[in-house]
């Protein structure tokens, strides 16, 4: 995927599947500096399959890495990873989300909501604005260089313009990508993935406000998520993350606390240093040039 570099591992037993890791490869200039990460992961049936599937990675990865980091998306306490495993400080994932349930009526869902959230959706209705559900490649591709145009002004981590043609190709019946146009300009959208439960929503990005009049649009693109969950009988809608640390006035925490209070914590993403003394050098490196 584009300059990256990942790795998949697999760990079978009997012939049967039971963890498996995508690992990415976070390569350094610098002799024994680079490190790898499994972004959400390993997924495995049973926490035995996971210790297993860990003791085998170090082995299997066959590059002199520092340390090994891993984030799995599981409910904290619910494996006991071995002690020299160590949670990651400042970790790039978040490790709690919120949760909307969409397996309600349409009148007690919309009562849910808070009153200023149900006002910004009602403003984009009254401004005539429509919201379409995309489905073409070409329409993925062109939510990848709106969201990265998007990022590129508010200083957020761009998508690697190579993930748009795999989510068209690969997982076009697992997301739910919708777009809110004035007539034939588009002025928002939002990508959801398809998870187990219902739906995550993953990115969004918005035209800047001279464009849309000042208008809230991405209140309108969440409900019409939830509305979807709900007539395809999925149980929830996960909203994407919560920041515990920077509390309910931060302005992302504060927008989705409109649609729901229920939190979800998960496990924390730890690491295993592999090499000490490069661990060592390292932190010493990003305090000099920080």
């Amino acid at each position: 995927m584009g300059g990256k570099n990942f790795r998949l591992f697999v760990t079978r037993e009997n012939g049967v599947i039971s963890a498996v890791s995508f690992v990415e490869i976070l390569r350094s200039r610098l002799p024994f500096l680079s490190d790898a990460r499994i972004a959400r992961g390993p997924v495995f049936r049973d926490e035995r399959a996971l210790i297993s599937h860990l003791a085998g990675l170090e082995d299997k990865l066959n590059v002199p890495l520092f340390a090994l980091r891993i984030s799995p998306f599981v409910p904290p306490g619910s494996v006991s990873l071995p002690h020299f495993w160590r949670p990651v400080r400042n970790s790039s994932f978040y490790s709690s989300t919120l949760v909307f349930n969409t397996r309600k009526t349409v009148e007690e869902l919309w009562r849910q909501l808070r009153r200023s959230t149900r006002t910004a959706i009602n403003k984009s209705r009254t401004a005539g604005l429509s919201v379409i559900r995309c489905r073409e490649a070409s329409q993925f591709a062109e939510f990848v260089t709106r969201f990265n145009e998007f990022a590129e002004r508010r200083g957020i981590a761009r998508i690697d313009a190579s993930i748009s043609s795999g989510l068209a190709e690969h997982f076009s019946d697992r997301t739910l990508l919708l777009e809110i146009r004035r007539g034939q300009q588009p002025l928002a959208g939002a990508l959801f993935l398809r998870n187990p439960n219902g739906l995550v929503y993953e990115f969004g990005w918005t035209a800047p406000p001279s464009e849309r009049d000042k208008l809230p649009l991405m209140h309108r693109l969440i409900w019409e998520a939830i509305e979807y969950c709900r007539k395809e009988n999925y149980s929830e809608l996960d909203l994407g993350g919560y920041w515990v640390a920077r509390g309910p006035k931060d302005p992302i925490n504060y927008f989705k606390l409109g649609f729901s209070k229920l939190r979800r914590d998960y496990i924390l993403e730890h690491e295993i240093v592999l090499s000490p003394v490069w661990h060592r050098f390292r932190q010493l490196l990003r305090q000099l040039f920080r």
